[in-house]
């Protein structure tokens, strides 16, 4: 069974605790793999993400995640940078019901320079380094939909979907939407994806044009996969790696 990206960031994941909106996925491309589901935290003050290990994510309508509130809060990661400062999430001024006014931005501010002076440690203390960031060396699973795609013969289309295997999150295949019509291309045949963001595949208009029709994920067979992997397999001009 094949769950699509592009539905997969549009849900909340259900955690034992409730409902976290899903804010980015994170791809390790190397191995192919949906490593983390990033959602939202917090409330309009204390807006923040953290990381959910696809590994504790089960595929649904909606997605379940095995952890609670404690879990959560202990995996968040910094809050949005200038989100607490943003002037179109808040009005400039309010005034109260004694016809005092009040500015949330500069509570915000405040609020916000408190948490940092109470939180941060010494520079010199042990152990002040900054922390490793798990999502360095992935890529957000959000940039490759939409993402132009080249081949042999130039560009063929655009990235519609990626559709991940639900047993471990693996990348299986890419829709590739063209002006007439969407085609799965399996992963094997992606070469890379460039530095400016567009996706390199093997093979060119021929080959995509000739794939066979794209199920709805959800109906995606294994004769379908067989089917999708024979006619990509042997391209008649690959391209290199």
């Amino acid at each position: 069974m094949l769950t699509g990206l592009r539905a997969l960031l549009a849900q909340d994941v259900m955690t034992l605790d409730g409902a976290y909106e899903v804010e980015e996925g994170w791809l390790d491309p190397r191995r192919a793999r949906l490593v983390y589901v990033e959602v939202g935290t917090g409330g309009f003050l204390s807006r923040g993400r953290a990381l959910i290990h696809a590994s504790r994510v089960t595929p649904g309508t909606p997605p379940r995640a095995d952890v609670d509130a404690a879990m959560i809060e202990a995996a968040e990661t910094e809050p949005e940078e200038g989100f607490l400062l943003d002037p179109a999430a808040m009005p400039a001024i309010l005034t109260g019901p004694f016809g005092n006014t009040i500015s949330p931005l500069l509570i915000a501010a405040g609020l916000r320079s408190e948490a940092v002076e109470e939180q941060a440690p010494h520079p010199d203390a042990p152990g002040s380094e900054a922390p490793h960031d798990p999502r360095e060396t992935l890529e957000r699973a959000s940039e490759w939909l939409g993402a132009e795609v080249f081949g042999r013969d130039g560009e063929l289309g655009r990235v519609d979907d990626v559709l991940l295997a639900q047993a471990d999150w693996t990348a299986a295949h890419l829709i590739v939407q063209t002006p007439a019509d969407r085609h799965a291309v399996p992963w094997s045949a992606v070469r890379r994806r460039a530095p400016g963001g567009h996706v390199v595949i093997a093979g060119g208009t021929a080959e995509l044009s000739g794939s066979p029709d794209v199920p709805v994920p959800g109906d995606f067979t294994e004769g379908d996969a067989a089917a999708i992997l024979r006619h990509w397999n042997a391209p008649s001009d690959p391209m290199s790696p």
